[in-house]
Order: C-alpha cells, then structure tokens, then sequence
C-alpha cells in the first residue's frame, strides 16, 4: 500500500520548488510476533519514506501533527499505534491547521448488523427502493393466492431497505473485528471535538449510498 501511495501522489516533477511544495511521505514498520521488523515489510518499502518508531514520545506525536494527511490499514496494523494516533489528532491544538485520517477497514465490521425494515407509514425515500430491486406490482409470486396465517389472515411481509452512511451506529461486527469497530467508532466521534479533523472509513468492494441503484 505504502509503494502505491507514494507512487500516485508523488509530485516532485509538478512543482517549481520541490523542497517547499513536493509532497514527503513517513511511516512506521509492521513488526512480527517474534519480534523485529517483517522481511517482506523491508523489500516492499519506497526509498522515499522516512521510518518512524511508533512509540509514545514527543518526536512520534510532532510527526503525526505535522502530516496533512494520515492513512492506516486497520487489518495490518495494531490496535494500540492507531489508537494512540487517532487520539493524538483529537485532543492536540491544531490552530488553523486541517487533517485528513484515512482508515482502510472491513465490511466485517457491519456483517451481523439485523436488516432495517421500512416502518409502517413512512414515505419512501426518492430513489430509495426495496433490496428485491423490483418495481412495486412486478414481485416474484404476482397474481399468486398470499400467504395465510392461523388465523387465515394474509401474512404482510417486511420488505429490507438499504443502508445510508448516516447508519453507520447501526453496524454489529464479527466477534473478531470489535477492535476494528472500536477504532472506526472513536475516530468518527472525533470530528466532534475536533473541527479541523475530517475522517473517512473506508471498505473495500462495497457499494452503498444508494450507488447500488445506478449500476
């Protein structure tokens, strides 16, 4: 990942004045159970990154606060690193500064999230259609006899809607990512107190927003 960024956003040969305008990159090491840095983590680092010891000290916290813009893997790295990261961005006194956090996460983090049902009585969103994606009049089973109940009562069956990014409070993750959820939640509730931090949580292969619709 940190190969491709550094590639992509690379603008040294852009700029008039590479020192004050080109764009730096710095990072830290993934290290092994065993202890040490990984041997793959070494052979795919860019030349172009300084390293960084991820440790809880003044020279550590300077280089997150003077980066404009942070990216974490949350399935690579550790708990505590983006943790103490996250954090760092939400109490410092930022002054007129802006940060961006970019956290590459897992849909694993939504997959025992309960389906949301349409509530009785509420109007439909424009554009917003039920999961079958069928228009209303052409369902599987038309012209059909419904379904009784014991009491010969047609049974009404509850129809899911789609998510919005607004619910994202709504999301029940595996067992195995609640860390995961927990760094995606305490970075979304820093913007709260920290006006200058902007936050994107990002899941590979999913559509949602309604894109879903617009294929």
């Amino acid at each position: 990942m940190g190969k491709t960024l550094c590639k992509e956003l690379k603008n040294e040969h852009l700029v008039r004045e590479p020192e004050w305008a080109a764009h730096t990159f710095c990072g830290t090491l993934l290290e092994s159970d065993q202890g040490g840095v990984k041997l793959e983590t070494l052979i795919d680092m860019p030349s172009s990154i300084d390293i960084v010891s991820m440790e809880r000290t003044q020279d550590f916290r300077r280089t997150i606060l003077a980066s404009d813009v942070i990216v974490y893997d949350l399935l690579s790295n550790k708990f505590e690193e983006v943790d103490y990261v996250i954090k760092t961005l939400k109490t410092a006194e930022l002054g007129d500064q802006t940060k961006t956090l970019i956290l590459l996460s897992s849909v694993m983090t939504w997959v025992n999230t309960p389906a949301k049902y349409k509530q009785e009585g509420a109007e439909e969103a424009e554009g917003e259609a039920e999961a079958e994606g069928e228009p209303e009049g052409e369902g599987e089973g038309e012209g059909e006899a419904p379904e009784l109940d014991a009491n010969g009562e047609p049974i009404v069956k509850k129809k899911p809607v789609f998510f919005k990014e607004s619910d994202y409070h709504l999301r029940v993750a595996d067992e195995r990512y609640q860390q995961i959820k927990t760094l995606e939640t305490l970075a979304m509730s820093s913007v709260k107190t920290q006006p200058r931090l902007t936050v994107h949580v990002l899941c590979s292969g999913i559509r949602y927003g309604l894109g879903e619709l617009r294929l």
